[in-house]
Formats: structure tokens, sequence, C-alpha cells
């Protein structure tokens, strides 16, 4: 179930759930790709979301100057 809810929080909007269950869920299967069952299950467009919801340049910190 915690695999699903990525894109069911995307869809609704909610793309800082659906990162935070995107991560959760590839965490809990294992950190190694070629062996994490939920990567393995995803179709290419369910990889693409995967992808695009933990891309790094989206966890920069708002408002922070150095």
């Amino acid at each position: 179930m915690i695999g699903k809810m990525a894109p069911i929080e995307l869809s609704h909007g909610g793309k800082t759930w659906a990162q935070l269950y995107a991560a959760m869920a590839l965490h809990s299967y294992g950190r190694d790709l070629n062996h994490n069952a939920l990567w393995l299950s995803l179709s290419l467009e369910g990889k693409e979301i995967y992808r695009s919801l933990l891309d790094p340049r989206d966890f920069t910190m708002q408002g922070h100057t150095s």
C-alpha cells in the first residue's frame, strides 16, 4: 500500500507528502534498486514519477542565503 501512496498524493496536489511516501516506500524495500521489489514492480512511467519526486534539486532550502 505504501508504494501506491506517492502517486495518489501527487494526483491530489500533495507533492511534499508524495515525496515523503516515495522515499519511505523505496527505503522500506531496500536501498539497492536492482533488488528493490517496489522499484522492480514499477512501470517506466512509475519510475519516472518516483525519480521526479526524489530529485535532489527539489530539496533545496527555501529562503536560505549563503
